[in-house]
């Protein structure tokens, strides 16, 4: 979880910069930002179940969200520096890579968030 507060300076900053706010690089970084209050809201709801039913939570789902985790950190990575590079360049040819990186995001962040959804369910 921690490891996601290091993406909100960036996506602050880029929300921050001057402009209309309005082009697609604003709202891709304003898009970022609400994703991390999303799967960090996740993490803390799932970090409370396992403090709350500790003996009872198997090992085997702690190492699935583990994983899951580890997928969505490492998609969020690189989408992240997929959005750098749009937003430096502004090319169509950047912008399809954040495209391509952020559809890998989108999906690691809906594996994830639906596996705690299931497991907090039982």
């Amino acid at each position: 979880m921690k490891k996601l507060l290091i993406l909100l300076p960036l996506v602050v900053s880029l929300t921050l910069t001057p402009g209309c706010g309005t082009t697609p690089q604003s709202k891709a970084t304003q898009a970022s930002g609400i994703v991390v209050q999303t799967v960090d809201s996740a993490m803390k709801a799932w970090a409370d179940y396992v403090r709350t039913y500790d003996i009872t939570v198997p090992q085997s789902q702690r190492d699935d969200v583990h994983k899951a985790y580890t997928a969505y950190y490492n998609a969020q990575l690189v989408a992240k520096a997929a959005l750098e590079q749009w937003v430096a360049s502004k090319s169509n040819a950047d912008e399809a890579s954040w495209a391509k990186a952020d559809a890998a995001r989108q999906a690691a962040e809906t594996a994830l968030i639906s596996l705690i959804n299931n497991l907090l369910k039982h």
